[in-house]
């Protein structure tokens, strides 16, 4: 098994061993010498993946000609290919005529990916993958989830951009803070200052407020908590 990426620390923080485990303080990224079988860099692990982005694509030509195309493909999990070649193959033996009249492909239907981040039928299927293989999303559990909160509050043409520049390290400087309201961030940036209040003093303190007045240029909330996004 090859070493950790550059996450693995990030990724021990998903894995239920995490509590009581006496490695994690000292992870060397030599996952095959871990002895848990749960973390993002096992083989095993990514077969149980739950990273399902399913796309049905579809083609103006046969869209406008109202043929059996027109609905577009089955399903095709992106997870599951290692190139775009591997889905031409697969839009081949469905019958398209990828040189012909199914030559303009789109994206018909999507799952797996918040629906309002994007104008997906004006995407190209292939520019799609090839962004999201890129991007690293595709292998790894963590920044598949990343991305999910990322697209909750900025566009997949943002996320596009920062793939571009920075290829799988496009999380870079990209936190979650899963299951925190505006109090929770507060809270933990007040403590992360160093600061101290008195103990009588500290009910009184509106860590909600702080919380959102310190990540006023940084932080929104998504639906599972708060994102910070320091760069770009």
């Amino acid at each position: 098994m090859e070493n950790c990426e550059k996450h693995s620390k990030k990724i021990c923080a998903y894995c239920k061993h995490y509590d009581y485990c006496a490695r994690v303080n000292r992870c060397d990224g030599r996952c095959y010498v871990c002895g848990i079988n749960e973390f993002e860099n096992n083989t095993s692990y990514k077969e149980q993946m739950t990273n399902k982005i399913k796309i049905v694509i579809g083609s103006w030509g046969s869209y406008s000609a109202c043929n059996s195309r027109a609905l577009g493909s089955s399903p095709i999990d992106l997870s599951a290919c290692s190139c775009w070649e591997q889905i031409e193959e697969s839009l081949k033996k469905q019958g398209f005529d990828l040189d012909g009249i199914d030559e303009e492909l789109f994206v018909q239907d999507i799952d797996g990916l918040p629906n309002n981040c994007a104008d997906w039928d004006y995407i190209n299927p292939n520019m799609l993958f090839e962004i999201l293989n890129k991007s690293g999303v595709l292998q790894s559990e963590y920044l598949y989830t990343v991305l999910c909160a990322y697209l909750e509050v900025r566009t997949f043409d943002e996320f596009a951009n920062r793939v571009e520049q920075l290829g799988n390290n496009w999380d870079d400087e990209v936190y979650l803070y899963e299951g925190y309201d505006w109090e929770d961030y507060g809270k933990e940036l007040f403590e992360n200052s160093e600061r101290r209040l008195d103990d009588d003093l500290i009910d009184y303190f509106d860590f909600e407020a702080y919380g959102r007045a310190n990540g006023l240029d940084c932080a929104q909330e998504y639906s599972n908590g708060i994102i910070e996004i320091t760069g770009g």
